[in-house]
């Protein structure tokens, strides 16, 4: 948990994650960056409550930290993420909704993951999609919502989709 609050005051997360000033005080950014780590390693296992998916993972990671593996991710993303959205990650609203922000940042940790040489996309105009939209709206806590997001970003960051 140390770890989530020192990797919330990093610059390139605070470039591409847009919260009001009061969420960066509250413990969302925090809450923000579990589920990254979390969706990272068991996205394809998720079944429903987000609740008990993130405490499961909070409890397992507490075990075996790998902490340095897991900034070596964060720093590798946060930092493709900063030049891929240098405006921020965020709808017309201007903040960035949790669950846009699960699938791309996983999408583009599983990307880089694939690709380490990534090029930085000249349009990012597919989180506005309705494909996106879908996956972000609405019911968006089912098992085919959030694989769906998270593999719809990874494959437009390796421009598979």
């Amino acid at each position: 948990m140390d770890m989530l609050t020192t990797l919330a005051q990093d610059e390139n997360f605070k470039c591409v994650v847009r919260l009001p000033a009061a969420k960066w005080k509250d413990g969302t950014a925090e809450d923000y960056l579990l589920r990254f780590f979390a969706f990272i390693e068991k996205y394809t296992k998720f079944n429903h409550s987000v609740k008990d998916f993130l405490n499961e993972f909070a409890g397992e990671a507490a075990k075996a930290p790998r902490i340095t593996e897991r900034r070596e991710i964060f720093y590798r993303t946060f930092n493709y993420l900063a030049r891929s959205f240098p405006e921020g990650l965020k709808t017309r609203l201007g903040t960035t909704p949790v669950n846009l922000f699960e699938g791309v940042s996983v999408g583009a940790a599983l990307a880089l993951s694939a690709n380490e040489q990534l090029l930085v996309p000249n349009d990012t105009t597919w989180i506005q999609s309705e494909k996106m939209r879908n996956l972000t709206t609405g019911a968006t806590n089912s098992k085919k919502r959030v694989v769906g997001r998270i593999e719809l970003a990874r494959d437009y960051f390796l421009g598979t989709s």
